[in-house]
């Protein structure tokens, strides 16, 4: 574990622990999602600050989790060119394996264009990397792509911590050790963390850990794991709107590191 990772562990080992079941009253599938870009160190004294406020989910004595996720896309990435164009209704279409848990979900995310997340998902025995023949009916109605000609596209690795205010009705993911990746490649920026707040409604002011890095001029920012992924390892695709945010992660990150696994 690097470094931040262990200090934002100890941080979090302070606070009451909290399981999924006691966490589905606040599942929040359908919501508005607030991120933040931090690095950790700065993180760390947020967290130091509020983690009373919080109870922070625990999974077989573990925390934090570690997740493995692999995004789908079409031939031409119309999902990727969705997101980038900003189109009313967007969607991603993931595996995600919760590896502490020893589960395995086949999820959409979609997005409209007043930034509203609603997720759908179903679980599946084990992970898939060929999405043909699966059960439409968990879908959203609209969902436009075809199961049979979607494919792997990109994929990532982290370390999650989810907080939770069940008084609040707020659930909140920090994702670190974040490791994006497009077949054996993967990309590291050293120190990356990603916060998102997930309220029925916004509210800095309702969210101690928000309003904690609010005050540490660490304000919200829009950020996709799976655009990082798909823009670092398909340099050829249209990214002008999410040129700001490479360039931030480029300056503020600068150790990134490249490899194969």
């Amino acid at each position: 574990m690097e470094p931040n990772v262990a200090q934002i562990h100890a941080i979090t080992m302070r606070a009451a622990p909290i399981t999924l079941p006691e966490l589905a009253p606040i599942a929040l599938l359908d919501r508005m999602d607030t991120k933040f870009i931090a690095a950790e160190d700065a993180l760390c004294e947020a967290l130091a600050d509020t983690i009373q406020e919080y109870r922070v989910l625990e999974i077989n004595g573990v925390r934090p989790g570690r997740y493995h996720t692999v995004y789908f896309d079409t031939e031409r990435f119309d999902m990727y060119h969705a997101h980038h164009n900003g189109e009313r209704m967007r969607y991603k279409l993931r595996c995600r394996e919760y590896l502490d848990s020893k589960m395995t979900f086949l999820e959409v995310k979609q997005k409209n264009n007043k930034e509203r997340t609603t997720k759908f998902r179903i679980r599946i025995e084990d992970p898939i990397t060929d999405t043909s023949g699966v059960d439409r009916s968990w879908l959203p109605p609209d969902f436009p792509y075809d199961l049979n000609s979607v494919k792997p596209a990109v994929w990532n690795r982290f370390r999650r911590i989810t907080l939770a205010s069940l008084d609040r009705r707020e659930r909140i993911t920090i994702d670190v050790d974040i490791h994006f990746g497009c077949g054996n490649q993967t990309v590291h920026y050293p120190g990356l963390a990603v916060v998102e707040v997930k309220q029925t409604k916004f509210s800095l002011f309702q969210s101690p850990l928000a309003f904690a890095l609010h005050r540490r001029h660490i304000n919200p920012t829009g950020i996709s794991k799976f655009v990082v992924a798909a823009a670092n390892f398909h340099p050829g695709f249209k990214a002008n709107e999410f040129k700001p945010l490479l360039l931030r992660l480029q300056r503020h990150f600068p150790n990134v590191s490249t490899r194969s696994l």
